[in-house]
C-alpha cells in the first residue's frame, strides 16, 4: 500500500468541501482561493482521482470525492477535537472580533452575553456596531453578522440562532375604536405598526392551524423595536 503524505491538503479538501466552493473556503480558513485552489490539484493529482467539478455556483464533489469527504470528515474532526482540548482556550481565543447587529436585539440580549464572554476571555478586542442595514463583510472587514428576517441567496456561511415569535397586539383603545375589526381580512383597512414601511403582508396563524394573509395600511415604520412599543401603547 502506498504511504500518503498529504494531509494538509486533505484538510482543506474536506473545508472546501464543508463550504461549498473556493471562495467561501477562502473567507472560512482565510487561505487565498488560489493557493486553496492549487493544493486541491495537487492532492488530485497525488490520488490520481478527481474529486471535484468545478461549476459557476462552486464546486460539486464527483462520487469519489464524495466517498473521501465521507470517510475522513469525522476523522479530522476527532483529531480537531482532541487537538483543542490540551490547548488553552484563553490563548487560542484572541484578537480583534468586528460584529454588526441590530440594535434592540444588541441592547437585550447579545450585549450581555459579549460582555460577559469579554471579561472570560480578556484578549478578545470586541468591536460591535449596531445597525440593520445591509453590509458587504469582506469590503467592511466584519467578522460576523447578525439579522432578523430570511436570509437572501449568497456564498456566505449562515446559521439560525433563534427564532423569534410575533404576535398581533393593539391598545384597548385602539381595540375599542375598531370594533368592526372581528376577522383577518378586517385589519386590511386597519392603520398598522410596522419595523419597515414595505412589511406589508402578514401570514396570521391560529392556535387551530388555519393561516390568513392580511395587507393592512403602515401608517407608522421604525426600526426600533422599543419605539414601536411605545406607538402602539399610544
Amino acid at each position: 500500500m502506498k504511504t500518503f503524505g498529504d494531509f494538509d491538503g486533505l484538510a482543506l479538501f474536506i473545508r472546501i468541501a464543508e463550504a461549498g466552493g473556493l471562495a467561501a473556503a477562502e473567507r472560512s480558513t482565510g487561505i487565498s482561493k488560489a493557493t486553496l485552489s492549487r493544493r486541491l490539484t495537487a492532492l488530485e493529482v497525488t490520488l490520481n482521482i478527481r474529486l471535484v467539478r468545478r461549476t459557476k455556483k462552486g464546486i460539486v464533489l464527483t462520487d469519489q470525492g464524495q466517498q473521501l469527504f465521507d470517510s475522513s470528515r469525522d476523522a479530522f474532526l476527532i483529531a480537531e477535537q482532541a487537538v483543542s482540548t490540551i490547548q488553552d482556550d484563553k490563548v487560542a481565543l484572541s484578537g480583534t472580533v468586528k460584529l454588526s447587529l441590530p440594535p434592540d436585539l444588541a441592547t437585550e440580549v447579545l450585549a450581555p452575553i459579549l460582555i460577559g464572554f469579554r471579561q472570560r476571555y480578556p484578549d478578545v478586542v470586541i468591536d460591535m456596531t449596531l445597525g440593520d442595514r445591509r453590509v458587504s463583510l469582506i469590503e467592511e472587514g466584519y467578522d460576523l453578522v447578525v439579522r432578523m428576517g430570511g436570509v437572501a441567496d449568497s456564498g456566505l456561511m449562515f446559521k439560525k440562532i433563534a427564532s423569534l415569535p410575533r404576535t398581533i397586539v393593539a391598545s384597548p383603545a385602539f381595540v375599542a375604536a375598531h370594533p368592526e375589526v372581528k376577522a383577518p381580512s378586517d385589519l386590511n383597512a386597519v392603520s398598522a405598526l410596522a419595523i419597515r414601511r414595505d412589511l406589508v403582508e402578514w401570514e396570521l396563524r391560529s392556535d387551530h392551524g388555519q393561516v390568513a394573509k392580511v395587507h393592512p395600511k403602515i401608517g407608522f415604520a421604525a426600526n426600533r423595536q422599543t419605539i414601536l412599543i411605545e406607538a402602539a401603547i399610544s
